[in-house]
């Protein structure tokens, strides 16, 4: 069965536009990814690579709206931009599959080795980091397990790994 979208996955509308695909709704690929089509309710833009998180007080609106990851809803990532999208635009995120442009650090101690489970980091930021080691059950039901390491440093700066995001 073929479905047809009036954004292309890397396409964004910005809030000039109206809701084209139907907020929240799921795009499934025929490569097993899926998709989901959000609107940015942060202040601030969200680039292609980025996490970014629902919010508990969004209620039956919570699959909707995502923002800036923060320590208050670690729990609730939502999933990976796949493009640039501005505040109170519109676009798709990633909540299902492999990624190979996940913005993804270390928190200056703790190397993140390949398998490893990550998810948004305690303070705002737009990267994932370590939470448990690839041994243990994940952390958080909402996660992406990092297929590449990222060394220790005292200057923790996100770079693209490759990863598998489990969103939904």
């Amino acid at each position: 069965m073929k479905q047809i979208f009036n954004v292309a996955l890397t396409g964004v509308k910005d809030s000039s536009w109206t809701d084209v695909e139907g907020i929240g709704e799921l795009r499934f690929g025929s490569d097993g990814k899926v998709y989901r089509f959000v609107k940015n309710a942060g202040a601030t833009t969200m680039s292609a690579g980025y996490p970014c998180c629902h919010k508990l007080s969004d209620g039956e609106n919570y699959d909707q709206y995502v923002y800036q990851p923060t320590d208050a809803e670690r729990s609730n990532l939502a999933g990976i931009c796949m493009a640039a999208i501005p505040p109170s635009g519109f676009g798709y995120i990633q909540v299902y599959g492999y990624n190979q442009s996940v913005y993804v650090t270390n928190n200056t101690s703790v190397t993140v080795v390949a398998g490893d489970n990550v998810a948004p980091p305690t303070a705002a930021g737009w990267y994932l980091d370590r939470v448990s080691a690839k041994s243990e059950s994940p952390t958080f039901a909402r996660h992406a397990r990092c297929f590449e390491g990222v060394p220790a440093t005292t200057a923790a700066a996100a770079v693209a790994k490759k990863c598998f995001v489990d969103c939904l």
